[in-house]
């Protein structure tokens, strides 16, 4: 599995360079896919389970041996002690010299991927040829590290600023996408290491000058996932299934560079708010 394979590269590597440009090199896909990918798997970002795994193991050598500061520091890719010290002292809630006094510290284990496949579960989607289309969108490029939080504020903006109620102008009422907001990620090759390209907005069916963002959505077969229940907790179970129970035992691959969540009219509260995820695939090599 790509992401078992990346987190024992991580582990034989803990004390070299280590960026995500690199990883994703490793495994044939894009850094955003990557970063994706693992964060849906794990939990974490690439950057957040490096830097645990680093300031664990440098935990334990600070009890084990009597290495210097500014040793360890350059051993676990900091650039200088204190800012090591910071680090340090964020993740073990004690400065390594209180360490070494009291023994006290936190531990962050290796990750290790398990297949688990349980009966009884049902997990509804359909794979459907689409040509080409368009959405007319907002967009922002976001940090892998801080998307988590950063994308509903996102969306508040979005809500607050008048452009909602744009794009709902826009908004096609036939279709796949009738009646839908549209999320999407998608890859953005300008953008810097750890990066990608979030939008939201609707399908664009029109031809006419725009201050918003049109993109050109390429012809794909999708494979698209019903997700049944309140958001975000909803959309977030199906992703983690995708990619846990769906990709691993099934004949299909996602393809890197874009994904879109389906958000129908409605009251996404209930436990009765139907909502979507599609994927662009391709079979297995």
């Amino acid at each position: 599995m790509i992401i078992q394979n990346t987190l024992d590269y991580i582990e034989k590597h803990l004390t070299d360079d280590l960026d995500t440009d690199s990883l994703a090199e490793r495994v044939y896909l894009s850094p955003y896919y990557l970063q994706r990918v693992f964060s849906i798997i794990s939990g974490f970002t690439l950057g957040e389970y490096i830097r645990n795994r680093r300031l664990s193991e440098a935990g334990k050598e600070i009890l084990l041996n009597n290495s210097k500061i500014i040793d360890l520091a350059l051993k676990y890719g900091y650039d200088t002690p204190e800012s090591f010290t910071r680090a340090f002292t964020r993740f073990h809630g004690v400065t390594p010299s209180q360490a070494r006094a009291t023994k006290k510290l936190k531990s962050f284990s290796e990750l290790h991927l398990r297949l688990i496949i349980e009966g009884g579960k049902v997990m509804e989607y359909r794979i459907e040829e689409k040509a080409a289309f368009k959405i007319i969108m907002r967009d922002k490029a976001f940090d892998s590290e801080t998307a988590r939080q950063d994308i509903p504020l996102f969306w508040d903006d979005v809500k607050s600023d008048g452009t909602m109620g744009k794009l709902c102008g826009y908004m096609n009422y036939t279709g796949d996408f009738s009646g839908s907001i549209i999320g999407v990620c998608f890859d953005d090759e300008s953008l810097r290491a750890g990066c990608f390209r979030y939008g939201i907005g609707v399908e664009y069916c029109k031809d006419e000058k725009t201050d918003l963002t049109i993109l050109d959505v390429s012809a794909h077969t999708w494979v698209i996932f019903k997700c049944l229940g309140p958001l975000p907790e909803a959309i977030q179970k199906t992703w983690d299934r995708i990619y846990r129970e769906f990709f691993p035992t099934t004949e299909y691959e996602a393809i890197p560079g874009i994904d879109m969540e389906v958000y129908p009219d409605g009251d996404n509260t209930s436990e009765n708010y139907w909502s979507e995820i599609w994927i662009p695939i391709r079979l297995k090599h």
